[in-house]
């Protein structure tokens, strides 16, 4: 009686000490550690849990691994508190684990804890208090026999009423969505096509209305069909379906076969990035339809259906899909060959294969084959970042060619075997190209005659000023040192390699070309929001502060000062003597290489101006920075 006695006044002196502890968040705390174990972590039951220090070492690994899959189950997962008891040193805590609105995978998962050295600890086994090294005493026996069955009882209780729920709210929700809304006359393709969107955007609702689950009735299979694509969308990478959002995928309807109450409709998904493969670049899908007691079309689930094996396409079904990608992108003609021209190479250059395909004809075939050869260069532009620039167009009678090169940035040396070109044909309505026809050899002439121009050549059409002797400039209104350098930041903000070239100069020589070519590459590879500050001028020497903004705002902005310079082709930016705020090691060192370029460049030159707006600047930078 007295060993009691002492055993619970004990347990109450304990309990008081951990009383401003919540065994509850202690809970959520524990199982949010476990959500971020990776497979590649180590996990100590020691350390997370209140394991007894005489465990043996088998049931300690088996606890361990317990507790990993107890960790696999949880990531995702959003957890919350159900229910907290506490009898004394002892408590038991009820947490949810959601998946957003997927029902079979949520679970109510029961932790127990204990109070150790005043503090309360999560057990190592869920829902009991096992290997804890209390079984033995009698004061706890009562307590924790009490709060296990609890939560034994309650988990799958609430576990039932969890999933209840969050299959009424999923019904809701499908009933919700523009799926659903759609009439019942809606064909199969148009709603495939919605179905993907859906798919690619893990739209859980959107996805199960076109399963079935806009019917009033559902089916017997329907939840099972629920649980599968939303463990599907938890492994999303494994999903095999085409993704009409992606912006290097085309994907069209090849053909729709429908009877009373069936149908099949094929679909063809084009990766842009893979046209170096040819046919390669194509796979065809399948997907099979029936029509409900409703009269509406759905899906006809399976487990083709997320994990789809794409057929290989034969040389029919890549003509058809040809026909059917240009009929899905009706062309729009252009006024001239070089309007048409620059159009498609600022498609090219965005990797926008869509409107690419609007400045195709369409009153001459073109066969599947030189569809991949035209959609090519979508790959060097978005994986090897070249930037396509029109040369020059050269129009004979109802015929015209246009030559482009797609600029490697890295590689400034323009070489004969680089050039490309477009041929384009006129129409009533207007100029479009014309993939895989010849220009005709007046038209083939021309190209060959200007493919074989020096480079020098080129950089001079381009615009890029090379200067033997550069000096400051002088005497610029302050109106058209503004317009250059607001001209500038656009160019860079586009990555418009030649709206760059025009508004530049370069010492001449290969390594001024190649210095501006790296601080471009720089510019265009770091997709920054660039905005002109302000326009400073001091002495013979004009610069601007330019803001370049990361697109993620946590991202701290980088402050560049841009300095003009005379040219014979006017004022112009000098990527040489491009310098910035000195608030790093980094930056000083690019600073002290940039000022003895300037040094070599400008010799006789006054540089002391030049310092005081970059004094200017950095105060410009500074205070800019400090702004909400």
């Amino acid at each position: 009686m007295i060993r009691s006695l002492l055993g619970a006044l004990l347990m109450l002196s304990v309990a008081l000490a951990a009383g401003e502890q919540d065994p509850a968040a202690v809970a959520l705390d524990f199982l949010g550690k476990l959500q971020k174990v990776t497979p590649s972590d180590e996990i100590d039951a020691t350390e997370m849990t209140a394991l007894f220090p005489g465990t043996t070492e088998a049931r300690r690994t088996e606890i361990e691994s317990a507790l990993r899959g107890l960790a696999n189950e949880l990531a995702g997962a959003r957890l919350d508190v159900v229910e907290s008891r506490t009898e004394g040193s002892l408590a038991g805590v009820l947490m949810s684990a959601t998946f957003g609105l997927n029902a079979s995978a949520a679970r109510v998962h029961p932790v127990a804890l204990i109070v150790r050295d005043d503090t309360w600890l999560p057990a190592p086994v869920e829902g009991t208090f096992e290997n804890l090294g209390i079984d033995y005493l009698p004061d706890f026996t009562a307590p924790s026999h009490r709060l296990a069955k609890w939560m034994k009882d309650e988990a799958p209780k609430r576990t039932r009423q969890l999933r209840q729920r969050l299959l009424t709210d999923l019904r809701d929700s499908i009933r919700r969505t523009e799926i659903a809304r759609m009439p019942a006359a809606t064909p199969p393709a148009e709603l495939l096509m919605h179905f993907l969107e859906a798919a690619a955007a893990r739209d859980l609702p959107s996805v199960l209305a076109a399963l079935g689950g806009a019917e009033d009735e559902l089916s017997e299979d329907f939840q099972a069909t629920a649980a599968f694509v939303a463990s599907s969308f938890k492994r999303a990478q494994e999903l095999g379906l085409p993704d009409p959002s992606a912006p290097d995928h085309l994907l069209t309807v090849i053909e729709e076969e429908t009877k009373p109450s069936t149908a099949v409709v094929s679909v063809g998904d084009f990766d842009c990035l893979k046209t170096r493969r040819g046919a390669d670049a194509l796979r065809v899908y399948a997907f099979d339809f029936s029509r409900t007691s409703s009269g509406r079309w759905q899906l006809v689930p399976s487990s083709q259906l997320l994990f789809s094996s794409p057929a290989v396409p034969s040389p029919e079904v890549q003509e058809k899909f040809a026909v059917a990608l240009l009929a899905a992108h009706p062309p729009v003609a252009a006024e001239s060959p070089e309007i048409l021209a620059r159009r498609a190479l600022q498609a090219i250059a965005t990797c926008d294969p869509g409107s690419l395909l609007e400045s195709v004809t369409r009153e001459e075939s073109t066969p599947f084959d030189a569809l991949v050869d035209f959609l090519r260069p979508l790959t060097t532009a978005r994986k090897l970042r070249r930037r396509p620039v029109l040369l020059g167009t050269c129009t004979i009678g109802d015929r015209a060619a246009a030559l482009w090169l797609p600029f490697d940035l890295s590689h400034p040396e323009i070489e004969p075997d680089r050039f490309l070109h477009f041929t384009l044909r006129r129409y009533d309505q207007g100029w479009l190209l014309a993939p895989g026809q010849k220009p005709g050899d007046e038209l083939d002439a021309w190209i060959e005659e200007q493919s074989a121009r020096p480079g020098n050549h080129w950089y001079e059409k381009l615009g890029l000023a090379e200067v033997a002797t550069p000096a400051p400039l002088r005497e610029t209104p302050a109106d058209e040192a503004g317009s250059i350098f607001a001209g500038w930041a656009d160019a860079l903000q586009r990555q418009d390699l030649a709206g760059a070239f025009a508004r530049a100069a370069v010492p001449a020589g290969e390594d001024g070309r190649r210095h501006l070519m790296e601080y471009l590459g720089t510019e265009f590879s770091s997709d920054c929001d660039i905005q002109l500050l302000k326009v400073h001028t001091e002495g013979s020497w004009t610069a601007a502060t330019l803001r370049h903004q990361p697109q993620d705002p946590k991202q701290p902005a980088t402050y560049l000062l841009h300095p003009l310079i005379s040219t014979p082709e006017g004022p112009r930016i000098l990527a040489e003597a491009i310098l910035y705020t000195e608030d790093t090691r980094g930056r000083r060192l690019l600073n002290d290489l940039a000022r003895k370029r300037l040094a070599a460049l400008f010799p006789s030159a006054d540089l002391d101006p030049l310092r005081e707006i970059l004094r200017r600047h950095e105060a410009l930078a500074e205070e800019d920075r400090s702004r909400p």
